[in-house]
């Protein structure tokens, strides 16, 4: 993404050591920040993200034993972060059938679509058909 001209980036990972090989690795992107964080309990202010990406956060908390509340803290966690018409991508192999029920709530006030993105599809072939792929769940957050 920084190569892309999104220089204004701030990488959170709940192990150290992944923060600390991250921050070496990309050291000479200035405006990169890697910070040691528990996203179920984010340290921003209310409101200081434009966008968020996930790719494996939220997959790896519905393995932990509280998953379900787990899951939900940390969406309440990332809707708090994000600026009124921010969005919230979860990159996941989990079906919408599996995510969707988490992301839909009162609590949280946004607005959900997703896309399939599948990988090893070949011409012709129909969707649910080909390799394994990814959904985009894309989760605008609406005004108060």
């Amino acid at each position: 993404m920084f190569d892309d001209g999104f220089t204004n980036l701030t990488c959170i990972d709940f192990c150290g050591p992944v923060i600390k090989y991250m921050a070496q690795r990309n050291r000479h992107r200035r405006q990169m920040d890697f910070l040691t964080m528990d996203a179920r309990k984010l340290d921003f202010p209310a409101q200081s993200f434009d966008m968020v990406l996930d790719k494996g956060t939220l997959d790896s908390i519905a393995c932990s034993e509280c998953a379900a509340a787990d899951i939900f803290t940390t969406l309440r966690e990332v809707h708090r972060v994000l600026k009124p018409g921010g969005v919230y991508i979860l990159v996941t192999h989990s079906d919408p059938q599996t995510r969707m029920p988490l992301l839909v709530s009162p609590a949280l006030r946004w607005r959900v679509t997703y896309v399939n993105i599948e990988h090893g599809k070949e011409e012709g072939e129909r969707e649910g058909e080909g390799g394994a792929g990814h959904f985009f769940f894309i989760c605008q957050k609406q005004a108060q």
